[in-house]
């Protein structure tokens, strides 16, 4: 670690910048600022003029800037307070990593505990968002279904009348708006984790600090909703991560499961892990973490590097989920057009229309129109 002195007011890191390090504070305050994309990129007087203040770290310990090293880049600049900031740059290699918590090993606790954080916090977006674009594409697909109907009623109705085939020429041309609600989205928090000695991302067999067990092909290790209080590194065999009773995550030999729940104060399991085949596990109980680190500093230095992993997924699912928000979002706006239309035309015709069987239909269409609003407002919030 290199202990670096910033005056008040310096930036430290810039927005955009590629990020290869972090940071430990040890005395005075950090601001954590954000310009918007079209300042980038930024240089000390752009930021000194505008942008916006997240967050101010000034308790000596906290560790700034680790998300900039798992997404390559700084999302945010980092500035020095009013009185300045002194602090302890660590880059983000293996080697210094490990020689920094080797010094420190409470550091590689804390660094830990801080991703276990960000990532329940990813998740927890994740699943918010997941559920959101799940539901509105399923009322989405509902609504095109039943549009179409709209259009055979009518043609029922006036059997093919030249005045009102455009009616059901407009309601056929517009089913395209339900491709969007055709798929449901994909679930699973991490889709796939192998984490291997051959990437660097595995985690040492911690056998001495921990400990081991045996586990049958198909034993339950732990159950969604119970309380996290210990983390387990597979040593051999495979672990499966399954969400609402589909496994999405197959978990190899150096992987790690349960950290999350276990690092986050008051954490409770998100998922339930069972033995893919048979398998074996070293344990580590969150309070022994730090003795554990003691002991084997390779441990926290293996974890972080597999909690980085496990948020570079989130963020790549989190990529594809917003993606699919988005042609959900403009499906309903699609819809919410075209119920519109509907409705506005055959009112305009109530005299000839309205006697003949459409009133039903009419209302439903402007039903489904308000629906189709609702839910684009509410995803377009969401995003």
């Amino acid at each position: 670690m290199l202990e670096s002195n910033f005056a008040a007011g310096r930036p430290i890191a810039l927005q955009g910048e590629a990020a290869d390090c972090f940071y430990v504070l040890k005395s005075g305050a950090v601001e954590i600022v954000v310009n918007e994309a079209k300042d980038l990129p930024l240089d000390e007087r752009k930021l000194a003029r505008g942008g916006k203040v997240l967050a101010v770290v000034g308790e000596p310990g906290g560790i700034i800037g680790e998300m900039g090293v798992v997404l390559g880049t700084r999302a945010a600049s980092l500035r020095a307070g009013p009185a300045g900031a002194v602090l302890d740059v660590v880059p983000a290699t293996d080697e210094s990593l490990g020689r920094a918590i080797e010094t420190c090993p409470s550091l590689g606790v804390r660094l830990a505990r801080v991703l276990a954080r960000r990532l329940s916090e990813r998740t927890a977006e994740l699943d918010g968002l997941s559920a959101a674009v799940d539901s509105a594409a399923e009322r989405l697909a509902r609504a095109a279904r039943r549009f179409v109907e709209f259009g055979r009623q009518i043609e029922r109705v006036f059997a093919g009348r030249p005045e009102v085939l455009f009616l059901a020429r407009t309601i056929e041309g517009t089913k395209t708006f339900g491709r969007a609600g055709a798929h449901p989205a994909h679930h699973g928090r991490v889709r796939v984790e192998t984490a291997t000695r051959s990437t660097g991302s595995a985690v040492p067999s911690p056998e001495g600090v921990g400990q081991t067990r045996g586990l049958e092909s198909g034993e339950t290790l732990y159950e969604k909703g119970t309380a996290g209080t210990e983390f387990h590194v597979v040593l051999s065999g495979r672990l499966a991560i399954e969400v609402d009773g589909e496994v999405v995550t197959l978990v190899e030999p150096g992987g790690v499961v349960g950290a999350m729940a276990a690092l986050v104060d008051g954490g409770v399991r998100t998922e339930t892990v069972r033995a893919a085949e048979e398998s074996r596990v070293a344990s580590i109980a969150a309070l022994h973490l730090p003795a554990a680190v003691e002991h084997r500093p390779a441990i926290a230095v293996g974890l972080i590097r597999v909690l980085i992993a496990q948020l570079l997924s989130q963020g790549e699912h989190l990529t594809e989920v917003r993606s699919r928000a988005g042609d959900v979002a403009q499906g309903l706006a699609q819809a919410e057009h075209d119920h519109a239309e509907f409705a506005r035309r055959c009112r305009e015709r109530a005299r000839e229309f309205l006697p003949l069987g459409l009133a039903d239909i009419v209302a439903e269409a402007e039903r489904l129109r308000d629906e189709m609003a609702r839910d684009h407002e509410a995803l377009a919030r969401g995003l």
